[in-house]
């Protein structure tokens, strides 16, 4: 009979998928809160100074608008986690080394998201998702590191 062994994985490749796997849930939790919190009034108040109610009698396709555009955000949010958690997944049983492009156009996504909101004005926003792009990058790295090295 005869057996093969699989391939050893490096402890820098688990660790590079793990972090990969980890910005996929929290953009999972980001994109909740972000579709949850559409048509909250104390955002809106915070962001504009006027309360929704105000703002939505008096504008009421505008309000709708807005609203449609920040579930449209919520659901590219997701469709980014998404990304990453299949991503690790298949990084994780595979090695898959055709998704490095594809990993790191998610963290140059992320990045790129996290500096226009930060200077867009909502520099909480922007360091949140640019500390996510980090991150993501540092994942890619080990895990083509790693690659490489085997």
């Amino acid at each position: 009979m005869i057996t093969t062994n699989p391939p050893r994985r490096h402890a820098t490749t688990t660790l590079g998928w793990t972090l990969i796997a980890a910005v996929g849930a929290m953009l999972v939790l980001s994109a909740a809160w972000l579709f949850a919190s559409v048509g909250t009034p104390t955002l809106f108040e915070a962001d504009t100074g006027v309360s929704s109610s105000e703002f939505t009698v008096a504008y009421p396709s505008v309000a709708r608008e807005l609203a449609s555009r920040g579930r449209t955000i919520a659901l590219l949010v997701g469709a980014l986690a998404a990304l990453a958690i299949t991503s690790a997944a298949s990084g994780w049983r595979s090695g898959a080394r055709e998704l490095h492009p594809t990993l790191w156009a998610l963290a140059a996504a992320l990045a790129l998201v996290g500096a226009v909101s930060a200077f867009g004005g909502r520099p909480d926003v922007g360091s949140f998702y640019l500390v996510l792009g980090t991150i993501a990058g540092l994942g890619v790295l080990l895990v083509g590191r790693s690659n490489r090295s085997s």
